[in-house]
């Protein structure tokens, strides 16, 4: 059940992000700015830590979008990654393809989510996130997190 996430901001407002589970691995490659998409996943993440049965964020490409789904039951997560053809559009999870799935706890998931925080906050900086991304650190999201 061994579960890592890694969240690799790049120049320019493109992230890449890496999920290992089980011994398999998913990589999602240039996710772009046009979605505020560490913000979205750490809003996933906090609804399930406060008990939400199923939370998603999704990861804008051009063109293209990625997918996170979430279900939570007890402290176990099952976690689902789904690709889509189109970005910029809100279409049924049916419509996507399911590229990986795993399980993991919610304990797992909200420290791998806070190991990317504190990764961004300190190679990166709160500035030059802004400069990238044109967002703001979603610092409101990691401090309840962190706090829960």
């Amino acid at each position: 059940m061994k579960f890592t996430l890694s969240y690799n901001i790049g120049e320019h407002g493109w992230a890449d992000v890496t999920v290992k589970c089980e011994g398999n691995t998913y990589n999602i490659d240039s996710i772009s700015y046009l979605g505020n998409s560490f913000l979205e996943l750490g809003e996933a993440v906090r609804a399930l830590l406060n008990n939400a049965t199923e939370a998603s964020c999704f990861f804008e490409h051009e063109p293209g979008q990625t997918r996170f789904r979430f279900f939570r039951e007890g402290v176990k997560i099952t976690f689902q990654i789904y690709t889509f053809e189109n970005e910029l559009m809100e279409e049924p999870w049916e419509n996507g393809e399911k590229v990986f799935e795993c399980i993991t706890t919610i304990k797992r998931l909200k420290s791998q989510f806070l190991n990317e925080s504190e990764k961004i906050i300190n190679n990166v900086g709160f500035e030059k996130y802004k400069e990238s991304w044109g967002f703001e650190f979603p610092k409101e999201v990691y401090e309840e997190i962190k706090n829960s």
